[in-house]
């Protein structure tokens, strides 16, 4: 799967535009998002994932935002 650029820009620029110490390095076909050298998201696709933490200690991405194409 080919990255989306604009995706990438939106979420980067207009969604998280406002929250301090934000980065994004490409990650296979998609980029890692971080907050102060500490990954905390992925965008793949059209896909915006957050990471989260399960009572049973494993780590995981959940998707929360979506967009239609």
């Amino acid at each position: 799967m080919a990255r989306d650029k604009s995706f990438h820009d939106y979420v980067i620029y207009d969604v998280l535009g406002s929250v301090m110490g934000i980065t994004s390095r490409p990650m296979f076909s998609g980029w890692a998002i971080y907050q102060d050298g500490v990954v905390f998201g992925i965008i793949i696709g059209t896909e915006l994932y957050f990471n989260r933490e399960l009572r049973n200690g494993f780590f995981g991405f959940s998707s929360i935002f979506e967009i239609e194409v």
